[in-house]
């Protein structure tokens, strides 16, 4: 119950950063709108984002890759599929499945009685969006689902460096969200974004399928996250109408192989958290 309150206060802080949203329609500047056409170029160009249909994000241990703390299966525009494993903190391990018709969450807590209690309700659209907007903020700036309106251009440090940054606006349920992007004056990459009181910072960009990914991102309180990428993943379909369960580890997002003999056996496990 205590972990499932945790996750509970961190998903209500998420959804404290849309209080803010204006109903008003956006005017752009043609400042921003050249700026932001700069960062797509150098994200890898319009064509190859607008061909997006899905994003996996893994963040491997490094000596425990079958491991990854985070698991997260963006599926556009309003589906997600979220594991993590948090050891044996208080968080422990969960399970977040987000679609159109509910919203399920499983989770496994050393300080848990109920080490496998599963929850399912109406789905949550502002959670849903909260998420789903972290993949275009911090990954992929637009998708052919949404795409900001560039605002304007202001001038911003990050230490004793200057960068341009434009303020741009994602359209969500509750009104217009506004995002700050520190772009590096000379590689037009993003190397700060600020939305709210949140600022994460982007860091060792990498070409995956022709579009430049950062691989740390460091979270606000210094945390730092190592991800792996992958496109338009084949997966299963049925993660998001069937119940989740912890026992399907990591890769429980994969598709399944049609002939149920080919499963792996599943054993029902109640004394410690699934590996």
């Amino acid at each position: 119950m205590r972990s499932q309150i945790l996750r509970f206060s961190v998903c209500m802080f998420l959804l404290g950063s849309f209080a803010d949203s204006s109903q008003r329609e956006p005017v752009s500047s043609p400042a921003a709108i050249e700026l932001w056409e700069r960062m797509i170029h150098a994200k890898g160009g319009r064509e190859k984002l607008s061909q997006i249909t899905n994003i996996l994000t893994v963040d491997p241990r490094p000596r425990a890759p079958e491991r990854p703390s985070f698991v997260d299966l963006f599926v556009f525009p309003n589906r997600l599929w979220s594991w993590s494993d948090n050891g044996q903190s208080v968080l422990g391990v969960s399970l977040w499945v987000f679609s159109e018709s509910s919203t399920w969450s499983a989770d496994y807590s050393p300080r848990n009685r109920d080490k496998y209690g599963t929850t399912r309700g109406p789905s949550n659209t502002l959670l849903t969006e909260a998420r789903l907007l972290e993949a275009h903020e911090h990954l992929l700036l637009e998708t052919k689902w949404l795409k900001p309106v560039p605002l304007r251009v202001e001038v911003g440090r990050i230490g004793r460096e200057q960068f341009d940054v434009v303020v741009a606006n994602y359209a969500q349920t509750g009104g217009w969200e506004q995002v700050q992007f520190y772009v590096d004056r000379q590689t037009s990459l993003v190397r700060r974004v600020r939305r709210s009181r949140a600022t994460v910072d982007l860091e060792g960009y990498k070409p995956v399928g022709g579009i430049m990914m950062p691989s740390v991102l460091i979270l606000p309180g210094g945390r730092r996250r190592s991800s792996e990428y992958q496109f338009n993943v084949a997966y299963d379909p049925e993660i998001f109408s069937r119940e989740p369960s912890l026992d399907d580890g990591p890769n429980g997002w994969k598709l399944r192989p049609s002939d149920p003999r080919l499963l792996p056996r599943r054993e029902p496990t109640t004394e410690s958290p699934p590996r």
